[in-house]
């Protein structure tokens, strides 16, 4: 299990994130969502260990952790099927083995076997985020750590990489900490989704839910959830006044006084 009891993390701007207590279980998908800039990123690389918390108590009892980034970040002289089994290799595995285990992967992705040989520049956008899945579970984590993995990709193809994610992870029992800002997202793929507050960033809300599938369903958890207040207050941005560009006129500059 994966435990944050009363974290606090601050830098030398000020504090990032706040009495932040929050569990994840094996074999359980939790999805944290909030506002840009709120702190999600950071709570991720303190799950990873790549950040210390200022206070409080961080405990992973993970073995084997895998993260997936934003950005597919693969190697680019290297093929779909190498990209894959990147860890593997990092870890000593044999070439044949490596490779058998992230063509299995990539297969059950979609990959056929020319596509394996294929390097990113030819692959599209959502086959080579389907590769950059593959090199974390390749290694058989039991901790995954998802930073907004889908977010620069078309409703469609999210979907579908959606519903990959929440397969594979039932299939293998890993845990997931899955980051993304939106709603909709969170109520497709989470066993549990927390909302965290703007910074100081802390936990208002933990909703235990079924992963829903349905459209309808879809908009209607995440409609319910945005009737919480708590909620409300944490995701919607707040109003900013529009204030007109106001560029003086060239002519206004040189023209003549009163009188002149």
């Amino acid at each position: 299990m994966l435990s944050f009891n009363g974290v606090r993390l601050a830098f030398a701007d000020g504090v990032v994130l706040d009495q932040i207590d929050l569990e994840v279980r094996a074999g359980e998908l939790v999805v944290l969502i909030g506002r840009s800039g709120c702190g999600k990123t950071t709570l991720l690389r303190l799950a990873a260990g790549t950040e210390q918390p200022s206070a409080g108590t961080l405990r992973n009892g993970f073995a084997n952790a895998s993260m997936v980034f934003q950005e597919p970040r693969l190697l680019p002289w290297a093929d779909a099927r190498d990209n894959a089994a990147f860890g593997l290799k990092a870890r000593g595995d044999a070439r044949a083995e490596r490779h058998a285990t992230a063509a299995d992967i990539l297969t059950r992705f979609g990959f056929s076997e020319c596509d394996l040989g294929k390097r990113p520049a030819a692959l599209s956008g959502g086959m080579q985020q389907r590769v950059a899945i593959a090199r974390a579970l390749a290694v058989a984590p039991d901790l995954v750590l998802m930073d907004e993995p889908f977010s620069a990709l078309d409703v469609g193809l999210r979907q579908e990489l959606q519903a990959l994610v929440r397969r594979e992870v039932e299939r293998a029992g890993t845990a997931v900490l899955f980051v993304t800002h939106d709603l909709a997202e969170a109520v497709r793929l989470a066993d549990r989704i927390v909302v965290l507050s703007p910074r100081p960033s802390r936990v208002v809300a933990e909703v235990s839910q079924a992963p829903a599938s349905d459209p309808g369903d879809i908009y209607e958890a995440a409609a319910a959830l945005m009737r919480r207040p708590e909620v409300a207050a944490a995701l919607a941005a707040p109003l900013r006044p529009i204030r007109a560009a106001v560029t003086p006129s060239p002519m206004a500059e040189v023209a003549p006084a009163a009188g002149e």
